[in-house]
Order: C-alpha cells, then sequence, then structure tokens
C-alpha cells in the first residue's frame, strides 16, 4: 500500500490533485518489485475518504499521457472527484489541456479498500 494524500478538493473543479513525480514512480517501482499487489490509497482528507486503485492502474494512465503527448513528463498528477453518494472518478488530464480527460475516467467504488489488498 503506498499512500499519498490532498487536503481538499481544488475550487473550480472539486477534484483532488495527486501528484506523481520521477522520484515517486520510482519509488513505486522499487515496491512494486518486492511484491505483485502494490495498491494507491489516494486519500482525500476533507472528504474523510479513501481510493484505493491498483498501481497498474496508476502505470496505465500514465502510459497513455506518454502515448498522446509523445514525452516523458518529470510530474503526472492523477485527479479523482467524489460526487455525493457516488463512486470516485479517476483520471488524468489530456496533455497540455486543462478541464479535458483523457480517456474516460475509472470508477472506483467508495468500499474498494481494504477489500483489494486481500485477493
Amino acid at each position: 500500500m503506498y499512500l499519498k494524500y490532498a487536503s481538499k478538493p481544488t475550487g473550480a473543479f472539486d477534484e483532488y490533485v495527486f501528484n506523481f513525480n520521477v522520484a515517486n514512480l520510482q519509488e513505486l517501482a522499487d515496491i512494486n518489485a518486492a511484491g505483485d499487489n502494490l495498491h494507491l490509497a489516494l486519500i482525500c482528507i476533507k472528504a474523510r475518504e479513501l481510493c484505493c486503485i491498483p498501481y497498474t492502474k496508476l502505470l496505465s494512465m500514465i502510459a497513455s499521457l506518454r502515448k498522446s503527448a509523445g514525452i516523458e513528463e518529470e510530474q503526472y498528477v492523477i485527479l479523482v472527484t467524489l460526487d455525493e453518494g457516488q463512486s470516485f472518478r479517476v483520471y488524468i488530464n489530456a496533455a497540455g489541456k486543462k478541464k479535458t480527460m483523457l480517456g474516460k475516467p475509472t470508477i472506483v467504488a467508495r468500499n474498494k479498500f481494504p477489500n483489494a489488498l486481500f485477493r
């Protein structure tokens, strides 16, 4: 389990922002090498909720962005929204475009944690 937190959502789009820089990605790769069930706990402090996604999902989103942008970036931004009574929406913006999702968001059930860890 790899923990990251965002204190509150952005005012404009009500998104929790999770930044992953090169050092974070290397740390995740090292942790993943030790096992095969690495998950990220994206903690949304203000909502008092935890969004659990597999490491492979993070890699998939980053790979899609790299492919569309044609370059590797120094930092990748994962966005999480949570509307009342709904599941999490996890996504990454298209390269160089704000307010434009790259592909469809990943839907993550609120109760995915901790069950995903004990597959």
